[in-house]
């Protein structure tokens, strides 16, 4: 159990740059909300199945569940990755967030941004997406509502848009194209991933 003081505590898992200093310098604003921010890198390119890159994060939530309510956000790669440990710790996470990333395979017959082209480099991405989309029939209509996409309105050009939404999710838009610019405004300007979150009356 946590305590009344305890801060909720927020999860970032990057995309497969792994790029920990953008996101820190997107979320650094964030801490003045009253949040406590982890991101935690996944070391995409390292060779190292999905498996046990989940179990790691399983740990750490576990952990962080010992301070505060658990939130867990995952941009572009991460998005997948995100809903794969809500799936596996629904008692612990209050919500998720998926920020860009792709949840599904997509079109098999697309050779642009196709699964199989994006994820040569990166097997656990390739392996992260299909677990979700294996598992994603088994979200009830309670789940979905405790989790978020978000997509560029105007065009993404790394992650085909039908991949990204989920039915029974909030499916919300940030009003930009471009896939990077779509993460980062989305976290600059949270306020929507806040709203949504609603951290302050689940405190």
């Amino acid at each position: 159990m946590t305590s009344p003081e305890a801060k909720p505590q927020i999860i970032f898992i990057p995309g497969l740059g792994d790029n920990i200093e953008a996101m820190t310098w997107a979320t650094k604003g964030w801490k003045k909300m009253g949040v406590e921010t982890h991101i935690s890198r996944v070391g995409w390119y390292d060779g190292e199945d999905f498996e046990p890159k989940l179990e790691r994060m399983l740990v750490l939530i576990d952990e962080l569940h010992k301070r505060g309510k658990v939130y867990v956000i995952g941009s572009s790669a991460g998005g997948s990755f995100a809903f794969n440990v809500f799936r596996e710790r629904q008692d612990v996470i209050e919500k998720a967030v998926n920020n860009c990333g792709r949840l599904r395979r997509g079109n098999p017959n697309r050779t642009f941004r196709s699964l199989e082209s994006v994820s040569q480099k990166s097997p656990a991405f390739k392996q992260s997406v299909l677990q979700f989309e294996a598992s994603e029939h088994l979200l009830t209509k309670q789940d979905r509502a405790r989790l978020m996409t978000i997509r560029p309105a105007f065009g993404d050009e790394a992650v085909p848009p039908e991949t990204v939404p989920l039915e029974g999710a909030h499916n919300t838009l940030v009003y930009t194209p471009e896939h990077i610019l779509g993460i980062g405004l989305s976290l600059l300007f949270p306020q929507t991933i806040f709203d949504f979150l609603d951290i302050y009356s689940n405190s």
